[in-house]
Parts: structure tokens; C-alpha cells; sequence
């Protein structure tokens, strides 16, 4: 058994909508709550890392800064376990196809990185990669705050930088809703999955 945390912590700057995007619902179940949800039926713990949210799951943390995903991943670092740890995002509809891979965890080194190849929906390492992924992390967030550079903050970019990166593709509906057009789409059946949307064409 494993905490798992989930992050929720962001400021949702794309975000267009009322409320927060983790409390939208699909087939009457919160995102979020989904996401408990589901963790929990596979024996796990789920920690829902915020400062403004309720924990279904009753876990909740509290990270130390909240700016970007890097900042928030970092502030993690008292959930990364053993033998490995995954991180979850609370604004993904998970199918259990992808819920089930994603558990799987990791098999080797570096960092699992789970995506349709445009969107990260969620990572994984093993407690070995723990010290240099804490390293790269606070790296990254030192040039941002040298630089200014905004995109520092943003998980694709941290990624992209990373030394040791396993991609495992998600090619199913799930999906992250950074605004509430992704949202009425996906409830209208229409997929922003690159892997389904090779030319990110609605269908």
C-alpha cells in the first residue's frame, strides 16, 4: 500500500470556469472524487495535495508553495515513498483502463511519465531516482526564480529537461480539463486525447 498523492494545489489560470476544475462532474462523480475513488478500490491511499480543497479520501497536504506543478511536486517530497511513488493529477478523468497502467508503477529507472504524448497526466519513480529527481525539481525551480522564466514551472517543461525519462502512452479518453471547453467537449464524446487526435481534430 502507497500514498498517492494527487495535486490540486495550482492557481487554474486557464481555467474558465465557476468553482474549482477538480469538483466538475462526469456521470454525476466529481473529478477528484473519481480519482479517490479509484485509487482506494486499488488498495492504495490517495492524499489530495491543496490549500483550498477538501480530501474525500480524509488524506489531506498541504504543500509549501503552489505557483506551478514543479513547485507543488516538490513540496511533495514527505509523500514520496517506497518502494516507488506515483503522483496523479486532480483536474484528469482517468478511465480504469489508464487508472490500472498508471498503478503498475514503474519497472526500471528514471521517471515514468504517462501521456498522450501532448498532455501529462500523471509520473512515477522508484525511491532510487527520489534524489535526483528532488535535485532536478529544485534546480529547475532556481533558474525560474533567476530567470523568470514562467515555463520553468510547467510539468511538460520540467519533463522535457529531465535526464531519464520512460514515456508510457495513454491513448484512451483520458484527459486533463484546463479549461471548461475541454470539459463540454469531453462531455459531448469529443476526445483532446493526441493519441486518438493525431491532428487534434474533435471527433
Amino acid at each position: 500500500m502507497m500514498i498517492v498523492p494527487i495535486l490540486c494545489a495550482g492557481e487554474s489560470l486557464r481555467f474558465d470556469g465557476e468553482g474549482p476544475k477538480q469538483l466538475l462532474e462526469v456521470e454525476g462523480e466529481k473529478v477528484l472524487h473519481r480519482i479517490c475513488r479509484q485509487v482506494a478500490d486499488r488498495g492504495h491511499l490517495p492524499c489530495v495535495v491543496t490549500h483550498t480543497l477538501d480530501s474525500p479520501s480524509g488524506l489531506l497536504f498541504r504543500p509549501e508553495s503552489n505557483r506551478w506543478t514543479v513547485d507543488t511536486l516538490y513540496s511533495t517530497r514527505p509523500l514520496w515513498g517506497n518502494p516507488y511513488t506515483l503522483v496523479l493529477l486532480g483536474d484528469t478523468y482517468y478511465t480504469d483502463v489508464a487508472m490500472d497502467t498508471i498503478m503498475a508503477g514503474p519497472q526500471d529507472g528514471g521517471i515514468h511519465v504517462f501521456t498522450d504524448t501532448r498532455d501529462i497526466f500523471a509520473l512515477g519513480f522508484r525511491q532510487s531516482e527520489a534524489e535526483t529527481l528532488g535535485g532536478f525539481l529544485r534546480d529547475t525551480l532556481d533558474r525560474w526564480g533567476r530567470d523568470g522564466v514562467e515555463n520553468y514551472g510547467r510539468m511538460w517543461a520540467f519533463v522535457e529537461k529531465y535526464p531519464s525519462v520512460v514515456r508510457i502512452e495513454i491513448k484512451d479518453i483520458t484527459q486533463d480539463f484546463d479549461t471548461m471547453e475541454d470539459y463540454t467537449d469531453f462531455l459531448e464524446g469529443k476526445s483532446k486525447n493526441f493519441l486518438l487526435n493525431p491532428t487534434n481534430a474533435k471527433v
